[in-house]
């Protein structure tokens, strides 16, 4: 690829780089774009194989009905991750309105959760 360097160290694209490199950024987001599809497909599968999952219907349903619900579940069935989602997707929060908390006692759970949570 034919690049053009001034003596100050600036790069520019003479007319015959500028289809080359266009074609590059596609395929980077093209590629881009089917890792990012690849991973919401793994962890759309990890996350209805959550324990969790399966009362997804009655968790919201529950959350409508009454101004305060507790709930109880094992170690990794998807309580602290899941619910908080759930919330959003079936659309309990506005934009700048709303917001959902989720505490943890120890910092280390709390920042391993928050990048589970941004990964989905």
């Amino acid at each position: 690829m034919a690049r053009q360097v001034d003596f100050q160290g600036t790069s520019t694209d003479t007319a015959e780089t500028q289809p080359a490199l266009a074609r590059e950024a596609r395929r980077t987001t093209k590629k881009t774009k089917q890792e990012y599809k690849d991973q919401a497909l793994r962890l759309r599968s990890q996350r209805t194989s959550l324990p969790i999952y399966s009362a997804r219907s009655a968790i919201i349903q529950s959350v409508q009905q009454n101004p305060t619900v507790v709930i109880v579940g094992e170690t990794g069935s998807g309580k602290t991750t899941q619910i908080p989602q759930y919330l959003v997707e079936s659309g309990f929060t506005e934009y700048g309105r709303t917001a959902i908390a989720v505490t943890q006692p120890r910092r280390v759970a709390a920042t391993s959760i928050a990048k589970r949570v941004a990964e989905e």
